[in-house]
């Protein structure tokens, strides 16, 4: 029976059936296909893609940016999924007309986006309730981290994408939506949800918190970083609230985001 499904940039994609060779053009979209069940469907994914370990021996199409269109066409894909943040249709059709396969867009800018591609992820490989589980798993971690944050005062903070130069994560992108979640106000405002930010700007925002991150997904809170001049002037490292939490749980929009969430919440709160 066909599957037509509308994709985050308003493109109705119909399929005649369940897909059963998937490429993933983003480590977060390959995360999610193994979180419902539907891993053993993923022939492709990119030189990114580092979870589970089972995607880690799938053979490597390039980055989303320039994939290996000869090595994509040779895995005849029925789909192909391309997730990020700041997706572009006319990228996307570029992508599908040298493919020669359909490609249907996810795009991150909020917590509830990740419960979203889950359920449509499932409904593209015709698996039912398989997004069940992990949905569950990430409206408790919401539901924890607004309890942790009732009655509280916001806490401001700002969130580091990299390091140099110095972008940061702002409203429209879902690290920001967590950080709404988690009784936090971002410092960084605008229309462009991944800035690049001013050291002078910073300085005057003066953020009680101050989160980067490092390699990995281990459960840990990195406390005390430091900061190089002039921004160890900032509020937060003077106070030891410059803080450091694995990239995989904070920046990639998985149901391991869930993790990623409480931590944020623990530092907030001073817990």
């Amino acid at each position: 029976m066909p599957i037509s499904l509308r994709d985050d940039l308003g493109r109705v994609l119909t399929l005649a059936a369940p897909a059963r060779r998937i490429v993933s053009l983003s480590p977060a979209a390959t995360e999610n296909l193994f979180a419902i069940g539907a891993g053993r469907f993923v022939v492709g994914v990119t030189a990114a893609d580092t979870y589970p370990p089972e995607a880690t021996k799938l053979p490597r199409v390039g980055d989303f940016g320039a994939p290996r269109y000869e090595t994509l066409r040779a895995l005849k894909p029925d789909l192909i999924i391309a997730e990020s943040g700041t997706l572009r249709a006319d990228a996307l059709v570029g992508i599908a007309e040298r493919a020669k396969t359909p490609v249907f867009a996810q795009v991150s800018a909020r917590y509830a986006d990740v419960e979203k591609h889950l359920r449509q992820l499932a409904t593209l490989t015709g698996l039912g309730r398989g997004a069940d589980k992990p949905i569950a798993a990430l409206r408790a971690a919401e539901a924890s981290a607004k309890r942790a944050a009732k009655g509280k005062p916001p806490v401001s903070a700002f969130l580091e994408v990299s390091r140099s130069p110095l972008y940061a994560a702002a409203s429209g992108s879902f690290m920001d939506d967590c950080l709404r979640i988690a009784g936090g106000v971002n410092v960084v405002k605008g229309l462009d949800p991944y800035p690049m930010v001013s050291r002078e700007s910073l300085l005057l925002s003066d953020p009680q918190v101050y989160v980067t991150t490092f390699a990995g997904a281990t459960e840990t809170i990195r406390r005390g970083e430091p900061l190089p001049a002039p921004l160890s002037r900032i509020r937060a490292a003077k106070t030891g609230r410059v803080v450091a939490l694995p990239v995989d749980l904070l920046f990639r929009p998985t149901p391991r985001l869930a993790r990623g969430l409480l931590l944020l919440s623990r530092v907030l709160h001073g817990k």
